[in-house]
Parts: structure tokens; C-alpha cells; sequence
């Protein structure tokens, strides 16, 4: 996810595979696709929003709690939109390039990922 952050596109395997340390072979003997790689991600950056969600400020009075409402919701979305941004830039990209049971499917995930968002918001 930091390669996102850094630069605004979704990395190829050889940069995966340098900022981890490991072969490119490597990266696909645990991900048989740069897609299932993608899907991790996303899995994991669901997992970590979910932890970070957490309600405060629950007994502070109408303004404190909008204000920290405000606040975490504002450093989520600063946190993760270089990655929706990726993640839906690639969904164009598949949907001009990829035959129909393709598409369906990736639609069908990206509804889902932006359902799973949506509520941790």
C-alpha cells in the first residue's frame, strides 16, 4: 500500500516484489495473479479501517463529538484514497479491456469493497 501512496498507481510485480525483499517468482508462488494480490490488499486495508473506526469522544457534548467525527473521517479518507483511487482507475481499465463475465465480476467486486466501506464510514 505504500507504493500506492508514493505514487499514485497501482505497482507492477517487480516493484512488489523489490520493496518486499523478495523474487518476483516469490510473489507468485503466494499470489497466483496481480489481481488476487489486489483483492488482498483491499481485504487488508478493509480489515485495517475496521480497526480504526472506532467510536470516540461517545459522552463529550454535540460539537466535540462532529468535530471528532469530522476529524477521523477526514484522516480515513487522506488514508485510503490513493488506494480507491487505484483500485477504481483499474476497474475502468478492465471494463474497456475485458470480455463481459470479466467485467460483471470485477463490478460486482468493486460493489462490494465500496459496500464494506461504506459502512465503516
Amino acid at each position: 500500500m505504500a507504493l500506492v501512496r508514493e505514487t499514485g498507481q497501482m505497482p507492477t510485480a517487480l516493484q512488489i516484489a523489490e520493496r518486499a525483499g523478495y523474487s518476483v517468482r516469490s510473489v507468485f508462488e503466494r499470489f497466483p495473479d496481480l489481481t488476487a494480490l489486489r483483492i488482498a490488499v483491499t481485504d487488508h486495508a478493509i480489515s485495517e479501517a475496521r480497526n480504526t473506526g472506532v467510536l470516540r469522544d461517545l459522552d463529550a457534548d454535540r460539537l466535540t463529538r462532529i468535530a471528532s467525527q469530522v476529524e477521523q473521517r477526514g484522516r480515513g479518507c487522506e488514508h485510503w484514497l490513493p488506494l480507491w483511487r487505484v483500485l477504481t482507475a483499474d476497474a475502468v481499465l478492465l471494463v474497456l479491456m475485458s470480455p463481459g463475465a470479466a467485467v460483471g465480476q470485477m463490478l460486482l467486486e468493486i460493489r462490494r469493497n465500496r459496500e464494506r466501506i461504506a459502512a465503516l464510514v
